[in-house]
């Protein structure tokens, strides 16, 4: 069997600390986040990037016949997001009902951890394009498709689940993962150019206050998110190579090898200290407010990979 890599998880780990840090800037910041330049910095590339991750470990997955896919993602993905989102309903949505009703509720709290649902669409889209006798058509129409379609989508499920925003990085993924040494011919120049064009986008969302974030301008914003994804991908790479051995870095790791868990608890986390805590305007404070809370997510997470049950129904996790 080949040996783990590593820095997989260490990019990982890094990734869900963003995933809390841009949780805690969005809820406890004085003022708009999407002002903050903290904010839009971590979620220009942040979710994009994990998809991208998944879809390099998808290869397998997507090549064997659709039952299994399903199957195995409905263990791992689908499950322990239904048990979770009605946690997050009786937890956090139910306080909503009577504002909003129960069914824009538990709308709600299924769109609270969109990112299972919308990597399990990925998985068996990408399943059923790779039935195909070129694997890559099924996957690249439907990018086509999706994006043309995009403003005229009658149904939010496509939009607020970002199946169509995030299929591009999925399928990135896996061509990468398939074509490894073909992708590494175009390396470091098309680093460079997507590091050049990712500063110049950031120099114009945080010091002109134009984020290009909106519907109008989706197609920018989803050519965005695979650059930033790219150039930060191929930075963790590097900075992995160089730091691997230091603490930080064996703590990174071990926060990418229990993500879904933090994941998971972190919203819970967020939503039940809100207005409990002050908001703040020291972007210090935020920062250690997001370790407390990442780590206090990742204990529990190790405590309920304990009960072998709570692991199989909670983590998607074999017993």
């Amino acid at each position: 069997m080949a040996e783990r890599d590593k820095s997989f998880d260490f990019i990982k780990g890094f990734l869900i600390f963003l995933v809390v840090w841009g949780h805690v800037v969005q809820f406890f910041c004085i003022g708009n986040p999407l002002h903050n330049p903290t904010y839009i910095w971590i979620y220009s590339f942040h979710m994009p990037l994990f998809i991208f991750i998944s879809g390099y470990f998808a290869t397998r997955t997507v090549n064997g016949d659709i039952t299994t896919c399903v199957k195995t993602r409905w263990h791992r993905l689908l499950l322990p997001a239904l048990i979770w989102t009605v946690v997050r309903f009786f937890s956090v949505n139910i306080h909503t009902v009577e504002e909003l009703g129960l069914l824009q509720s538990i709308y709600n709290s299924f769109r609270g951890i969109w990112f299972l649902y919308c990597l399990f669409a990925l998985y068996v889209i990408a399943c059923l394009s790779f039935k195909l006798k070129y694997k890559y058509t099924l996957l690249i129409l439907a990018i086509i498709i999706g994006y043309v379609s995009y403003p005229y989508q009658p149904v939010d499920v496509l939009k607020h689940f970002q199946i169509i925003r995030q299929l591009p990085l999925f399928t990135l993924g896996l061509f990468y993962a398939s074509h490894t040494t073909f992708a590494n011919k175009f390396k470091w120049g098309g680093y460079l150019i997507c590091l050049i064009l990712y500063l110049v986008w950031l120099y114009i969302a945080i010091v002109e206050h134009k984020l290009l974030f909106s519907n109008e301008t989706y197609l920018v914003r989803g050519v965005i998110l695979v650059i930033a994804s790219m150039v930060f991908f191929v930075t963790l790479k590097i900075i992995y190579k160089y730091i691997k051995r230091t603490k930080i870095t064996q703590v990174l790791v071990a926060l990418g090898e229990n993500t879904l868990g933090i994941y998971m608890l972190n919203g819970l986390m967020v939503y039940g200290l809100d207005g409990l805590i002050p908001k703040q305007e020291s972007q210090i404070s935020l920062f250690l407010f997001s370790i407390i809370i990442t780590l206090i997510c990742y204990g529990i997470t190790l405590l309920i990979k304990r009960n072998r049950t709570l692991k199989q129904y909670l983590l998607g996790e074999k017993r």
